[in-house]
């Protein structure tokens, strides 16, 4: 998942998208530009003001466990946050799937553990 270098806002992502529809500007939340919120593609970087934010950061920040047991990874694993709506500042992680950074990560990994390097069928 990303944050937004303002960190998590005090209003949820659907609060925001909610102001902006009705025409509110980057003022909703200064610093925070509405293209940058809601023009993100799940799975890609979403821009220069946003940096990578592991699960276990945002787990030892909110007090949560990383993945409390019984639990699959997912945007409901943080109980914290869970019964709420996510702020604005934070891109959750599309379920299912891997951002670009994580699937090329993991490429170069089995590459290198792979009898044939790249071509390894």
């Amino acid at each position: 998942m990303y944050e937004h270098e303002l960190g998590p806002t005090g209003m949820s992502y659907a609060e925001y998208e909610r102001r902006v529809l009705l025409g509110g500007g980057p003022e909703i939340v200064p610093g925070l530009d509405p293209a940058d919120v809601m023009d993100a593609v799940p799975g890609e970087h979403p821009g220069p003001h946003w940096r990578r934010l592991r699960w276990t950061e945002l787990a030892r920040r909110i007090g949560d466990p990383t993945v409390p047991e019984r639990c699959l990874p997912c945007q409901s694993s943080f109980p914290s946050i869970a019964p709420r709506p996510w702020p604005a500042g934070i891109q959750v992680p599309s379920e299912g799937s891997m951002d670009r950074a994580a699937r090329n990560r993991l490429i170069t990994i089995l590459t290198e553990h792979s009898p044939q390097g790249p071509d390894t069928p």
